[in-house]
């Protein structure tokens, strides 16, 4: 832990480098400074649980940049502890800059994307899905990552499968398959769909006994019409 400690630089957020620029008074600077970093050291804020380191490697940012909806690659530098993401660039000489805010895993839902998305995306292949939510439940931030390869795909789900909030599964092929079945399945029919030689009876005989009604009340005469009910028909009340 302190060798990752000595090796990031934690810009601020008044930085380019950072994901969360913004404007701030200069005499109000050190303020902001205050709050610049992070040590990775403990995993509360007494300082007495010892974070747990669990992975780290490089890996590919997709994201969708302006020209023509194409795929931009940023490679990061990823460190993977018990309790949360940290995504970094490379500076060179074992020195890293954050760029995004520490990712929380107990509000990050990971998926597995699918090997048919990669002739859909520009040939970007052992790739997952990090949804972050904030503390409300809610997508604050989503974006893909490539791995270098299916063996290094497949570490990193190993670890984030058993820490994040949710883990799913992405099979494109068995949900294409799926939903091309249901398109070609014929509409089902209901009953009372199919025409007046399945008509339900007891709609027919509710609508003769109406009419009845509707004749005794113009003309003062019980219409004497009987309707066979099951034991357990409630007739349907309209408001």
């Amino acid at each position: 832990m302190t060798r990752i400690n000595l090796a990031l630089h934690w810009p601020l957020i008044t930085d380019d480098a950072s994901d969360a620029r913004c404007v701030c008074p200069p005499h109000l600077l050190p303020l902001v400074a205050e709050y610049r970093s992070v040590d990775l050291t403990f995993a509360d804020a007494a300082g007495e649980v010892q974070r747990e380191f669990i992975f780290e490697g490089r890996l590919t940012m997709v994201k969708r940049s302006g020209n023509m909806g194409l795929p931009n690659r940023t490679e990061v530098y990823a460190f993977l502890f018990g309790d949360l993401l940290l995504l970094t660039r490379w500076k060179g000489k074992h020195r890293f800059t954050v760029f995004r805010t520490p990712l929380p895993l107990e509000r990050t839902v990971v998926s597995n994307v699918g090997a048919e998305y990669a002739a859909q995306s520009g040939g970007i292949k052992h790739s997952f899905l990090l949804i972050h939510l904030t503390f409300l439940g809610q997508v604050e931030n989503c974006f893909t990552l490539a791995a270098a390869d299916a063996e290094q795909k497949r570490l990193w789900l190993k670890h984030l499968k058993k820490r994040v909030t949710r883990f799913c599964e992405d099979d494109g092929a068995a949900a294409a398959a799926a939903a091309a079945a249901a398109a070609a399945a014929p509409p089902a029919q209901s009953p009372r769909d199919a025409g007046p030689e399945t008509a339900h009876p007891l709609d027919e005989q509710e609508a003769a006994a109406a009419a009845a009604e509707a004749v005794a009340e113009l003309t003062g005469v019980g219409s004497g019409l009987q309707i066979d009910r099951p034991a357990s028909f409630s007739p349907r009340v309209t408001m």
